[in-house]
């Protein structure tokens, strides 16, 4: 165990098979070197530029959403610009899940659900896979997400961050209203859309550099879990 930036462990595999190491964010073979030396001290660099990249993703993605708004795009946009992994039809297709879900403020905050987001593009099911089973990985990756954010930011939804933010609830259809949460809010939703993007961009680099070829399942993971 290694401790890296920030007080992370960072849990270093060991490869004694002599094979190439796999790149962390793409997942083919690299050429540098075949020792497991060599490969630890790779990993190792790969972990701590995947930190730096973590710090820019929350600069992007806080950035955007003060500029434009929509945060689960602006956390999808930071992920693909720093790691990769997600497409423009996968930002695009999240933009109505703003503000907790067509700006109803009930459902998951927008942010938090871009994360989501971002590790299913890595983690989940694809369509061609339905019968392989329940991809349980991506639901424990998932839920360590959520219970992150609710920790941090004391809620999961946009109303409770709207509360937990400024004191009291908005009707986001109402342009008064909307405009007084704006002003309320001030860089808080910006903060919380940095953060997972953030975490984020953290769980990928961190799955990718230990080399857990995780299209799916971890080694010795279930595809099917009781109730899911």
């Amino acid at each position: 165990m290694i401790e890296g930036k920030g007080g992370l462990a960072l849990f270093i595999r060991v490869d004694r098979s002599e094979r190439l190491p796999l790149h962390p964010f793409h997942g083919r073979r690299c050429h540098a070197a075949s020792s497991p030396l060599v490969y630890n001290q790779f990993i190792i660099f790969k972990l701590g530029m995947g930190m730096d990249l973590a710090r820019q993703a929350y600069e992007k993605a806080s950035k955007y959403e003060l500029a434009y708004g929509c945060c689960p795009q602006c956390v999808l946009a930071a992920i693909q610009e720093t790691v990769g992994f997600v497409d423009d039809a996968t930002i695009k297709a999240s933009h109505g899940l703003s503000g907790g879900g067509g700006l109803t403020g009930k459902g998951i905050c927008g942010a938090l659900a871009g994360g989501l987001l971002g590790l299913g593009a890595k983690f989940g099911r694809d369509h061609e896979r339905f019968e392989k089973g329940r991809f349980i990985n991506n639901f424990m990756k998932s839920r360590d997400l959520i219970e992150r954010f609710r920790e941090r930011f004391g809620g999961v939804t946009c109303e409770e961050l709207q509360q937990e933010f400024t004191g009291r609830t908005y009707d986001m259809w109402d342009a008064g209203q909307y405009k007084a949460f704006t002003d309320a809010r001030g860089s808080r939703c910006a903060d919380a859309a940095g953060t997972v993007a953030k975490w984020t961009v953290e769980m990928l680099v961190r799955t990718s550099a230990l080399n857990h070829h995780e299209d799916s399942n971890g080694p010795g993971e279930k595809h099917d879990s009781p109730g899911a």
